[in-house]
């Protein structure tokens, strides 16, 4: 089964939702360590490691801001905002995507398996 967090990434990506208005509101604490807890297992699971960036190819849609065939070359820790348009996953949580980032990494000694996709 394929996600639809991402639209023209779908493939490429995984989605995690986590719950709340959070254009104003940061996620809490126990959101924060289990938004990282299940990163720092999904992304070495399919090989994939939390450094870096990666290339992925667009497949299109109405929601994405690449069209079909369109490369981009993204963190691997991403706000869906990033590849469609929308407000989500809102300001503060974006805003702390970098601090997910660093845990993730540091919660996996800094890689994965070495390929794969984006987490979006």
């Amino acid at each position: 089964m394929i996600g639809a967090q991402a639209q023209g990434f779908n493939s490429q990506t995984t989605g995690v939702a986590v719950l709340g208005t959070h254009t104003s509101n940061p996620i809490s604490r126990p959101a924060m360590r289990g938004l990282v807890k299940w990163l720092a297992w999904k992304l070495p699971e399919h090989g994939s490691d939390a450094t870096g960036k990666v290339r992925m190819t667009s497949a299109g849609g109405e929601t994405t801001r690449y069209p079909a065939g369109e490369r981009i070359r993204t963190l691997r820790i991403i706000g869906h905002r990033v590849t469609n348009y929308t407000e989500c996953p809102g300001d503060a949580l974006a805003d702390q995507l970098s601090k997910v980032r660093r845990k993730v990494i540091r919660r996996i000694g800094g890689g994965g398996g070495g390929g794969g996709g984006g987490a979006g």
